[in-house]
């Protein structure tokens, strides 16, 4: 439309960088942008990553845990003092000299160490990595079901743009119709074939459109601002919309689908965080099962730092079993348990909703479209009667408010067509949302 590349040529007139501020975009393009640089989109990601780390910190339950360590002492002390000897293997026959054992010189040692941990048996643990993991997966449905509800404002408020534009022009137009007829009421009122009321009543719309054309114009800014926020581009930048905006199709099997998608991303989330509080129960539960771990170490002790004169090592397996820590641990399991079922009433809560949403969603599809239909032929009788009275009002047959009556009514038809236009697609919009899988 032609009041689409004003800015530019007015832009250009004026010697001005229009590519610096000016961004072409079709609609295509801008769910590309969001997709790749909207900060919500970027926060959930982030979200995702990090919970993929706390999973991978799970890894425990079954590597083993492995340290090095260097261990420097000096003592006098007659019991440190006779078990260094042993551990460096220095103990002579002289080293049992009863005066020697109660008062012993200062000795060093150096105790160089490797040791292992090896989990065999924490049910804990693994209850508690199942839990880490649903926790990962509700993250990423989480992130998905951002990454759709940005696309869809995008689409909502490039839509939004592409109405201001055609508002602007219904309004200009307006503007001009009422231009021309205050030029032939005035005419008229210099030969004295109308009254100053006349002449008034045509000044008093044109400053109506003007307000209107105005309040139009502040909106497309808005609009414009928002969606530079939400594809995340330089504050400042002049959208221009590329694409002409159609009636969007709508299968009629989305109209008449019964239920919501379980594997739409928000549902699978929340059921994947009900999976993940029922293994934090468990993992409650599991904290009364004993656990079974390996060990093992190798040291060598010498006087020398990093010395390797005396080797030993050490393997065993460890069984611990908390009886009874004051019922706190129970405590613990039975709040676990009431998290994991409020969980699940939650789920079953935006189950139903999401179901009450999809049949009213469904309902503002069938009635936007009956909309569009009543308002396109009040859109086409209003210009038609605007067009015979116009050539009336010419030719002296018709009065000034009648004219301005029937401009009135063509204005305000064309902006309901467009609005019930805007509406509709809206409401297909959302729809697609909805049923999102």
């Amino acid at each position: 439309m032609k009041l689409r590349i004003l800015p530019t040529i007015v832009a250009l007139l004026l010697g001005l960088n229009v590519t610096a501020q000016t961004k072409m975009l079709t609609l295509e393009e801008a769910l590309q942008l969001a997709a790749t640089q909207n900060r919500d989109v970027e926060i959930k990601e982030a979200e995702v990553k990090a919970a993929l780390q706390d999973y991978k910190k799970t890894n425990n339950v079954f590597l083993p845990n492995i340290t090095l360590s260097e261990t420097g002492v000096n003592t006098n002390n007659p019991l440190n003092s006779f078990g260094i000897l042993l551990q460096q293997e220095r103990v002579t026959v002289a080293d049992f000299d009863p005066n020697r054992l109660n008062n012993p010189d200062a000795i060093s040692n150096w105790n160089t160490r490797g040791a292992i941990q090896q989990p065999i048996f924490n049910l804990d643990g693994l209850y508690g990595r199942k839990a880490t993991k649903q926790v990962y997966n509700a993250k990423t449905q989480e992130a998905k079901r951002v990454k759709e509800f940005v696309l869809f404002e995008v689409k909502q408020h490039y839509y939004m743009l592409s109405l201001a534009y055609d508002q602007t022009e219904v309004l200009s137009e307006a503007i001009k119709t009422v231009d021309e007829a205050l030029k032939v009421v005035e005419n008229n009122k210099e030969n004295g074939y109308a009254k100053e009321s006349d002449v008034l009543q045509v000044k008093v719309r044109k400053l109506d459109l003007q307000t209107k054309f105005n309040e139009a114009q502040n909106a497309e800014a808005s609009v414009n601002d928002y969606l530079v926020f939400l594809l995340r581009l330089d504050p400042g930048t002049k959208i221009q919309i590329q694409d002409q905006i159609a009636l969007t199709t709508v299968e009629t099997a989305k109209v008449e689908q019964e239920n919501v998608p379980l594997s739409r991303a928000d549902l699978m989330g929340l059921s994947f965080a009900v999976e993940a509080q029922k293994n934090m129960w468990k993992m409650n539960k599991s904290k009364f099962a004993p656990r079974i771990n390996a060990f093992g170490q190798y040291d060598f002790n010498d006087q020398n730092l990093f010395g390797t004169s005396a080797q030993s090592y050490l393997v065993g397996v460890s069984l611990s079993w908390t009886v009874f820590d004051g019922g706190q641990q129970m405590a613990a399991s039975q709040k676990s348990k009431l998290e994991w079922e409020k969980a699940t009433m939650n789920f079953e809560k935006e189950k139903t909703k999401a179901d009450i949403d999809l049949k009213k969603a469904q309902r503002n599809v069938v009635s936007a479209k009956t909309k569009i239909n009543m308002t396109e032929i009040a859109k086409e009788e209003a210009l038609t009667s605007f067009k015979i009275l116009s050539d009336r009002y010419k030719v002296g047959l018709e009065k000034t408010v009648d004219l301005l009556s029937a401009e009135t009514t063509k204005s305000e038809k064309e902006l309901a067509y467009l609005n019930a236009v805007f509406e509709y697609n809206m409401a297909v919009f959302h729809l697609d949302l909805l049923l999102q899988e």
